[in-house]
């Protein structure tokens, strides 16, 4: 590989498919959550293979979701600039 200063280094690496295989591998309980998570999101990915609507469907869930969260930031702001007004008028 390219190393930064322009000299070419040996490098061990791996593919995205040799890192989840490797993952698969690790026999700890500590990975499982890992384990369970990349299983999810491969049949999700699977499932929007065979039915390409499922990713319209899913992208359009997160917009929404996103612009939830956003809403419910700009509340929980304005909440806290009212609640600082308020601080500020009684200390007067």
């Amino acid at each position: 590989m390219l190393a930064p200063d322009g000299k070419m280094r040996l490098t061990k690496a791996a593919t995205l498919q040799g890192i989840l295989r490797i993952v698969q591998s690790i026999p700890s309980r500590k990975a499982e959550p890992l384990k369970q998570w990349l299983a999810e999101v491969g049949s999700q990915r699977i499932d929007q293979m065979i039915d390409p609507e499922l990713t319209f469907q899913m992208a359009v869930q997160d917009y929404f979701a996103t612009l939830e969260n956003e809403e419910s930031k700009l509340q929980q702001g304005a909440l806290e600039e009212k609640a600082k007004g308020n601080k500020t008028l009684k200390r007067r």
